[in-house]
């Protein structure tokens, strides 16, 4: 590619910054066949540069807040700078935390880039007649006008199976997520090589919770924080009722931070228990924390368009409660404390044993989609596309892992953890502060992705590391998915709020006292207005949608009774990514 055409697919690319803070310094460079640009973000808050410019016309390009739990960081990163691609690759391959980087080796005229080793920090690639494109969102590449975007029918099978998608798959053909824990290089003759660096943990099947060492997990997480220290930021712990925020607190504490806390109000779950134990935790804890409460119309606010436009739909966002606390997120906080990686210490679920167990109820929907009937939104041949391109992936997928419960636990870190939960932090918070995630390290997967789920159980390896290392966060109850969970003088006492419903429910007790313990579950969004305002929108996009759910989408109350809230709901998410790409160019329509 001509340096002149590589400098107009990088400035479509780019765009302009999406509505965030004011950002400065853009920059583009042209290189020997190609181009390189970047829009400062989150990266504005770092005391040092993510962006090199080398003497020798090296350039490193890093996305994300990456750590080293040994180096100073930004020495680390000028070093990488100034090496050639190799050397390069051995000093960046050392990182941790969440992180992409682009490394342009002037004198041998490579491209090598590197992605952290669990694949956290997005980055995409796509192929051109031209050479190759890549960026760290879909908008980037739809802007470029270097694709085609054709739907790819075994993602979007993933989004509606899982609720996220799989592997290296994009909602597009062309378009792949750039593989976890690799390196690529890309030379100037046009060979290509991929390499991967980081492999998970051997299973410890003979470890039981009894002889786990939790005080190494717990150092683990502390060198993890003080890692980020390298930012000179405090900044702002995102604090729920749960158990992962409240143990990241902690922490935090033992490794010397002292951040402030935001606390966002769940009031339509469990009578805002969740927010009412945070504020007694930030309270007993002598934390100085704000409390936020989401507006009934979040989700007909330019908050939460906002939401939708960062996160490219990496999840179903609609009543999702995660994408109010993003409207909260502000520049001024610097950065924020999520309690990401934590989770990697418990199991699944009963259904997590077996691969076969865990995909059964994905593959069950999935084919749920190619049936005909009334509330078939696609048509029979997308539906059919979707299903077993979904079918296809999932078993390469699958097969990579075995089919015991250390193979699901991977399964599940490498696509929900990776392309769901973490987006959040780093795709939709990293845009406007710092998103620090203590774990995200290997050092920590390699603790606690070897364990068995009968080791860690649902909150067992938890607890026993609070009550060990932290026994004073057991005074206030907490919130664990539809529960509340309370530890007494006798740890082992805790009692689950479903049983309770069920109990309120059969004797029909008064229900107001037990809303104010926290006991119910009541989510009661509107969310008619946000659906007519989008599918007003949609087309049948080159045939993958019924004509005739077209023409009555408008129409929202009238489309609910024949399609139902389900069916709405995958056309709202279908209309979405239409409206994301909407007006990109194809590369016919690219001036030369």
């Amino acid at each position: 590619m001509e340096r002149h055409e590589a400098e107009g697919v990088v400035r479509r690319a780019l765009g302009e910054p999406d509505g965030g803070a004011d950002v400065t310094g853009t920059f583009i460079r042209t290189l020997d066949g190609g181009a390189l640009g970047a829009v400062p973000t989150s990266d504005r808050h770092a005391p040092f540069p993510l962006a090199h410019h080398a003497p020798g016309g090296n350039v490193l390009l890093v996305s994300g807040t990456p750590v080293h739990l040994e180096q100073s960081l930004p020495q680390l990163l000028a070093r990488a700078a100034e090496a050639d691609g190799t050397a390069a690759a051995r000093l960046l391959t050392t990182l941790d935390g969440p992180f992409a980087a682009v490394h342009w080796d002037a004198a041998a005229g490579a491209l090598t880039v590197v992605t952290d080793f669990l694949g956290f920090q997005p980055l995409y690639v796509a192929g051109t007649p031209g050479g190759v494109v890549l960026a760290s969102d879909l908008r980037s590449i739809a802007r470029s006008g270097a694709v085609t975007l054709t739907p790819d029918p075994a993602a979007w099978g993933a989004f509606f199976a899982f609720g996220h998608l799989i592997d290296d798959l994009s909602y597009f053909r062309e378009v792949r997520r750039v593989p976890a824990g690799s390196v690529l290089r890309f030379e100037r003759d046009g060979r290509r090589t991929t390499e991967r660096y980081w492999h998970w943990p051997a299973p410890a099947p003979e470890l039981q919770l009894a002889n786990v060492d939790t005080g190494e997990i717990v150092e683990t997480l502390v060198r993890s924080a003080r890692a980020y220290g390298a930012y000179g930021q405090t900044g702002v712990l995102l604090l729920s009722g749960g158990f992962d925020s409240r143990l990241v607190l902690h922490v935090l504490r033992r490794a010397g931070v002292d951040p402030r806390a935001l606390i966002v109000r769940q009031r339509d779950q469990n009578g805002d228990a969740d927010g009412r134990f945070a504020v007694r935790t930030a309270q007993d804890a002598g934390v100085p924390f704000e409390v936020a409460s989401p507006g009934a119309d979040f989700y007909d606010s330019p908050a939460y368009q906002r939401y939708l436009e960062r996160s490219e739909l990496a999840n179903p966002s609609l009543g999702l409660f995660i994408a109010r606390v993003s409207e909260f997120i502000r520049p001024d906080m610097g950065a924020v404390w999520d309690g990401l990686a934590p989770q990697a210490m418990r199991r699944l679920g009963p259904h997590a044993r077996r691969m076969d167990e865990y995909l059964r109820g994905p593959i069950r929907r999935v084919r749920a989609l190619a049936d005909e009937g009334a509330h078939h939104v696609f048509t029979a041949e997308w539906a059919a596309e979707m299903r077993e391109g979904f079918e296809a992936a999932v078993a390469t997928e699958a097969a990579r892992y075995g089919d015991d419960e250390y193979a699901v636990a991977q399964f599940a870190v490498r696509n929900r953890t990776r392309l769901r939960i973490g987006n959040n932090p780093f795709q939709v918070y990293g845009r406007d502060v710092l998103p620090f995630t203590p774990g995200v390290t290997r050092e920590y997967y390699g603790r606690v992705g070897r364990l068995s789920g009968a080791t860690k159980g649902s909150d067992d390896l938890v607890r026993r590391l609070l009550e060990t290392h932290f026994p004073a966060t057991l005074r206030v109850p907490f919130c664990s998915g539809p529960g509340i969970v309370t530890y007494t003088s006798s740890p082992g006492l805790a009692y689950r709020s479903a049983q309770l419903r069920r109990w309120i429910r059969r004797t029909n007790r008064p229900r107001r006292l037990f809303e104010r313990l926290g006991v119910f579950q009541d989510a009661s969004y509107d969310v008619t207005r946000t659906l007519a305002s989008t599918l007003a929108d949609v087309t049948d996009d080159g045939g993958r949608v019924r004509p005739e759910v077209v023409a009555m989408a408008r129409d929202v109350p009238a489309a609910r009774l024949t399609l139902g809230d389900q069916g709405l709901q995958q056309l709202f998410y279908w209309t979405v990514m239409q409206r994301l790409v909407a007006g990109a160019p194809t590369p016919a329509e690219v001036p030369a």
